[in-house]
């Protein structure tokens, strides 16, 4: 899997437009503590990734019909105050997308700053200026948030989008030669979702090599049962930090009684490795 991202300089939408003046955000927890590149070692980072975390999604999930619904999410918690302003383009192109944080990192962090990077998969729709035709987008971006500790409280003062990667639609029709799942398809099941995605992930760090110098965090996934009773699970797995390699696509089943087997994983097709009626299963278009 080797590099080959679109960079983007530019900011998408209202919301990275208001990031960039004043992010803000709280939300999703988790529990970790890192040996922060520039910071305290021993660091408890779980607040202030938490804080990224929402800073992103909520940034990154916007409608048109509801554009203070974004803001009044976001401002409470911002670092700088900044009034409310409709976007008039958000709404003559009637934008609606969603964001979902797949991976934090921390790149610094001291008693009362911190400089977080996170990925995240964004769906964006929206209308065409040049033909008024509906455009859907699937992206993978990489994101990079400062915080400031103010009474107790991560605040964020800045965000700005580092790159910004195509990935392929359920049609086809984008710039990569190999599809993502489609979201009419089966998710995996709710009580095996964390199983599952572990299980995966073991398999593509093994698949990597020995020592692999990056991380990598699962998403994408669609479910299918065939008539045997054997499990597959379509999947996209994406290298932390972003710029190590590119996503990649796969595929892993198993058997009544057996473990996990990854069938194939790689950045262009691997329709051969799954029988057809899979193929439709999953909802992935697996091109030769």
């Amino acid at each position: 899997m080797m590099m080959g991202r679109v960079a983007s300089a530019a900011f998408v939408g209202i919301a990275w437009i208001f990031l960039t003046m004043a992010a803000i955000g709280c939300g999703h927890q988790s529990t970790k503590q890192t040996d922060a590149d520039n910071g305290t070692p021993g660091v408890d980072t779980s607040e202030v990734e938490a804080v990224a975390r929402a800073v992103v999604e909520i940034g990154g999930t916007f409608d048109y019909r509801d554009q203070k619904s974004q803001y009044d999410q976001l401002q409470p918690l911002s670092a700088d105050k900044y009034p409310f302003r409709e976007e008039p383009l958000a709404v003559s192109q009637q934008r609606i997308w969603t964001s979902r944080v797949i991976a934090t990192r921390v790149v610094s962090i001291s008693k009362d700053d911190a400089i977080i990077t996170t990925t995240d998969e964004q769906f964006r729709q929206y209308l065409s200026d040049q033909s008024s035709e509906v455009v859907e987008e699937h992206l993978l971006q990489q994101s990079d948030c400062r915080f400031v500790l103010q009474e107790g409280q991560w605040l964020a003062s800045r965000c700005r989008t580092l790159s910004e990667e195509p990935l392929p639609q359920e049609d086809g029709e984008t710039p990569s030669n190999a599809s993502t799942p489609s979201t009419k398809v089966s998710p995996v099941p709710t009580a095996q979702q964390e199983e599952i995605r572990k299980a995966i992930k073991d398999l593509a760090l093994y698949a990597i090599g020995p020592d692999p110098t990056f991380d990598v965090e699962v998403g994408g996934n669609t479910y299918y049962t065939d008539s045997s009773g054997t499990e597959w699970v379509g999947f996209t797995v994406f290298p932390v930090p972003v710029g190590e390699a590119d996503p990649a696509f796969g595929v892993a089943k198993r058997a009544s009684g057996e473990d996990w087997k990854l069938l194939g994983m790689a950045t262009g097709p691997v329709g051969d490795v799954v029988p057809d009626d899979v193929k439709k299963g999953l909802g992935i278009d697996w091109r030769r």
